[in-house]
């Protein structure tokens, strides 16, 4: 694919297995069969189009790195959303938190002389989730950054 293009991927909400744009299965299931749009729009229309004519069907807009990067967009029916993902959002909302309140745990612990132990044990429990969210989201944010600099 070349810069400007899109791909839209097509596949089973249920199961996530590769479909064609006709709602049959893929020749070969291990590879999917994807359809190139010159616009944006042209391939989110084009996915719209395919989940509400095959309403078990999930299609996933692409860039032109393909699944080299993030989906531009995902098309499918509220009963086949996704649940339980770990996204950007709840990275950098649950990470602040635990960065806040084992920062304070852990002033709270020295403020007082390591007299309250409950405080200290809150704090080394919650500053590594803080630092494992904030820091993966820390690297993904500078890959993003480093491939968009490498594509210029």
């Amino acid at each position: 694919m070349s810069h400007g293009e899109f791909a839209v991927l097509c596949e089973d909400a249920r199961t996530g297995a590769a479909k064609q744009p006709d709602n049959t299965p893929a020749p070969n299931p291990s590879r999917q069969i994807c359809t190139i749009s010159d616009s944006r729009q042209e391939a989110e229309d084009f996915a719209r189009d395919r989940v509400e004519r095959y309403p078990t069907m999930r299609c996933v807009v692409f860039d032109h790195e393909g699944r080299a990067g993030q989906p531009l967009l995902t098309v499918n029916r509220p009963e086949f959303a996704p649940r339980g993902e770990i996204g950007p959002a709840f990275r950098r909302w649950v990470g602040g938190i635990c960065l806040v309140a084992g920062l304070a745990c852990g002033a709270w612990e020295i403020a007082h002389d390591y007299a309250t132990i409950w405080a200290g044990a809150l704090a080394i429990r919650l500053l590594p989730v803080a630092a494992v969210f904030l820091g993966v989201e820390l690297v993904l944010w500078a890959q993003d950054k480093w491939l968009r600099k490498r594509l210029r």
